[in-house]
């Protein structure tokens, strides 16, 4: 009986050796498995950097007026009963509303935008969005709104020339980046407001603000350039954006050919400094990169770009100014 029990321990034994073996070699077995992607669209990875931005206020009285202050400095003043619906009619309190600060380079590739008006770079002043909703969770909009901007972006020179702009959506290989239109809202700057000036918006809206100056080519003409990623071909899920050293002026590169993505024809300033970004999903995986380079001239750079964290393209946007 004894020699029995040791045999039958002897096959379980065997027969167990034998299907793990056969399980850990099936390749048909493991090639099953499809890799999970980290994320689906460079859109994803915006939003997510993104998350913490918004700042939130309550407002329990529309009839009043009621001050809303970011917390890098952009003031929104709604005077009495300038928050009306989308839908018409009179918001049901308390309002809920959420706003976004735009000021540093970096922080506006962060938001996947650009400082052009159609194919004409522009120099940012600051950037903002505005909307909420009330009580019952529908859209609100503001009528007479006005927005005060601290001057800290890199505008040396624009400071008076600034005109207001609303977000329009423009299309790059890899989706909508946000671009600029004329808005019919009055800016005004005052040099001698807050710590370094203030712009001052009237007439403000929901969605994206911004007061913006046209760049002064003078008597030069402007410039484009090309980027090639080395190790990114897949443009629908390459980008690549210019931040200038000089001002607060971002393009991204939303001519496509090639596996080549190229600027705006004659939308740089020729002899400007700055530095290039570039953001791709490859096999789902996010990489990344940055390259310092002047324009000269119809330029063609290629560099590759490696496989890094979102915690670590955060820092380096952050640290764009």
């Amino acid at each position: 009986m004894k020699k029995m029990k040791s045999l039958a321990v002897a096959m379980l034994f065997s027969f167990a050796a034998i299907s793990f073996y056969q399980c850990t070699n099936d390749e048909d077995l493991f090639k099953g498995f499809e890799h999970e992607p980290d994320f689906h669209s460079l859109q994803e990875v915006h939003d997510m950097m993104n998350v913490s931005d918004t700042a939130t206020t309550t407002i329990t009285n529309v009839a009043t007026v009621n001050i809303f202050n970011g917390p890098k400095g952009t003031r929104l003043t709604f005077p009495e009963n300038s928050i009306k619906l989308v839908s018409g009619g009179e918001p049901v309190t308390p309002v809920t509303l959420k706003m976004v600060e735009v000021y540093k380079g970096g922080e506006i590739v962060r938001h996947n935008m650009q400082t052009f008006k159609n194919q004409s770079s522009m120099i940012s002043g600051g950037i903002f969005w505005l909307g909420g909703t009330d009580a019952t969770g529908s859209e609100i909009k503001v009528e007479g709104a006005q927005a005060i901007l601290p001057y800290k972006t890199k505008a040396a020179g624009y400071q008076e020339d600034m005109s207001y702009h609303s977000g329009q959506l423009q299309t790059k290989p890899s989706g909508n980046v946000n671009s600029w239109t004329s808005g019919s809202g009055n800016v005004t700057y005052d040099a001698a407001a807050g710590t370094n000036g203030e712009f001052t918006i009237e007439n403000i809206g929901a969605g994206w603000n911004a007061p913006l100056s046209a760049y002064d080519f003078g008597e030069s003409s402007g410039t484009q350039f090309s980027v090639q990623i080395t190790n990114s071909s897949n443009l629908e899920k390459t980008e690549v954006f210019f931040v200038s050293s000089d001002y607060t002026l971002v393009a991204a590169l939303t001519n496509a050919e090639n596996g080549i993505l190229s600027a705006q024809a004659g939308s740089i300033p020729n002899g400007m400094s700055g530095k290039l970004v570039a953001i791709a999903l490859i096999d789902g995986k996010l990489s990344f990169g940055a390259q310092d380079v002047v324009i000269n001239g119809s330029d063609s750079f290629s560099f590759g770009i490696n496989e890094g964290e979102l915690a670590a393209l955060n820092a380096l946007l952050n640290g764009i100014n």
